[in-house]
């Protein structure tokens, strides 16, 4: 048998990561754990106290709000709205959102974000990618947006103290550990939380998406209904059955020359039901 000879290569030595069990006593040490032992510690509390269901925490009201602030006609005509109008909406509906957390409102606060949508820095604001205002196709993506990014700062105050939010002290000391360990890197066998399962993502997107579920799920029902006179707005891909539109789009289809396309416009503008 021939000797087995060595290739030369080395193989980089694995960082070592605290076991499962140690994970508390790393825990401890941390400066944000400190703040919040306390209410960690008192086991008498944790045994008889009811707390809410932390997952479902203001969604009910957040979503009354965005249906409320984000009609099917607001929807409809947003690539109309000003720039200002847009952004007052947006303002509206995070105030709405701070509330339903019960935590105080900050503002929306658009700016240069390379590569993201936004982010929160638990200053009480939510800083969105200009893009999200000024181009009217991410009108949806901005309100999970916003919900996702207040999320995050309930999460914050939740942490400091959980009593005020009935939150338990397990699910405080998860975000707080979360909160601590946050990282923006790719999840891997030895950070199996990274970014996109770390506890305070997954809570966040939860909310933000179960918004835009219930929010989009009655626009679609309310028009499925209608469906035999319902088109696609491609620009935009809204659901649109609106007469106004119709006219305005025979309008484009005759100053472009396209006799066929400003009949049958306007022949689905007759038919239009609103």
């Amino acid at each position: 048998m021939d000797e087995i000879k060595k290739t030369g290569m080395e193989y980089p030595q694995q960082p070592e990561f605290p076991s499962t069990n140690d994970i508390p006593q790393e825990f401890s040490k941390s400066d944000l754990f400190k703040e919040v032992a306390p209410y960690y510690t008192a086991r008498e509390v944790f045994e008889t106290k009811e707390y809410v269901d932390e997952r479902e925490f203001g969604l009910k009201e957040t979503v009354e709000a965005a249906k409320e602030i984000f009609t099917p006609q607001v929807i409809s005509e947003w690539g109309n709205m000003t720039i200002e109008q847009r952004s007052a909406k947006y303002q509206e509906y995070q105030h709405a959102v701070a509330e339903a957390l019960g935590i105080e409102a900050g503002n929306v606060i658009f700016k240069d974000i390379p590569g993201a949508y936004g982010y929160n820095n638990g200053d009480g604001n939510v800083y969105l990618n200009t893009m999200l205002l000024e181009d009217p196709q991410w009108v949806i993506k901005c309100i999970d947006t916003i919900a996702h990014e207040t999320r995050h700062q309930f999460q914050h105050e939740a942490v400091l103290d959980p009593e005020r939010f009935g939150i338990s002290p397990e699910v405080a000391k998860e975000w707080a550990w979360a909160i601590e360990n946050y990282t923006q890197e790719d999840l891997s066998q030895y950070d199996p939380w990274g970014y996109h399962y770390n506890p305070i993502e997954i809570d966040s997107r939860y909310f933000g998406e179960s918004v835009v579920r219930e929010l989009t799920k009655d626009l679609i029902n309310d028009y499925a209904s209608l469906a035999e006179n319902t088109h696609m707005n491609e620009a935009h891909g809204l659901f649109i059955n609106d007469r106004e539109w119709n006219i305005k789009q025979a309008e484009k289809a005759l100053a472009d020359g396209d006799l066929n396309g400003y009949r049958n416009y306007l022949d689905d503008a007759s038919k239009s039901t609103k």
